[in-house]
């Protein structure tokens, strides 16, 4: 959905706010479209629009993201987050459209612990959570891809190279109101102890608010596996 404060050529003059809260799986509520804190429906699978099923397993390994960020060709990671969170929410956005014709990319690190050794992983999911505000739903949560390893340094200066001819996973439809969105990633993507890069690439004008690995829900990687 539209932001406001996006469409105003980043203003980044607005205060900040600490959003607070535990980086922890949310519980289900029962509002369809929006709430408050706490309500958030993680797992429903008819509120993202993905395939069905598609939620980690209750005793999936769960790997927040150690880093996330947006920027755009010329828009820094400064600017993407002021207009994604309008100074209230530890945000990133990815956007088709601004007002200088500058797509918006989110970009995520994660690192896998040795948990999984010796194990077979059965299922990967990327759980990002659409951020508790009026603006934050669209008509398609995006598209991810592998990238190439960055740190924060280098990301400040510019997005990472596209890893592939085709994105990890598809746009799993829409992304609604502080709602947890699922992306099916490959299994044979993760091995303990090395890091995963990827970027969530817009595929609408009509912007996708998530949490930040700041935020009260970050974006995280769930590992099934046997």
């Amino acid at each position: 959905m539209d932001n406001p404060a996006f469409d105003e050529d980043f203003d980044t003059d607005k205060p900040g706010a600490d959003t607070g809260g535990a980086s922890t799986r949310p519980e289900a509520g029962d509002d369809e479209d929006s709430g408050g804190a706490g309500e958030s429906d993680s797992g429903s699978n008819g509120e993202t629009g993905g395939a069905d099923p598609l939620s980690p397993g209750w005793d999936a390994l769960a790997s927040p993201a150690t880093f996330s960020a947006c920027r755009g060709t010329t828009a820094s990671p400064t600017e993407c987050a002021m207009a994604a969170g309008e100074g209230m929410f530890e945000a990133i956005v990815i956007d088709q459209s601004s007002n200088s014709g500058d797509y918006l990319i989110a970009c995520m690190i994660f690192h896998i612990d040795d948990t999984i050794t010796d194990k077979t992983v059965t299922q990967v999911l990327l759980e990002m959570h659409t951020i508790d505000a009026s603006y934050s739903s669209s008509d398609a949560a995006g598209e991810i891809w592998a990238v190439e390893p960055f740190t924060e340094a280098s990301f400040a200066a510019s997005l990472p190279l596209r890893v592939g001819v085709s994105p990890l996973a598809p746009n799993p439809g829409p992304g609604k109101i502080f709602k947890p969105v699922y992306w099916k990633l490959p299994n044979d993507l993760v091995a303990p102890n090395v890091p995963i890069y990827l970027c969530a690439y817009p595929l609408s004008g009509d912007g996708a608010y998530f949490y930040s690995h700041a935020g009260p829900f970050p974006p995280v990687l769930y590992l099934d596996y046997e």
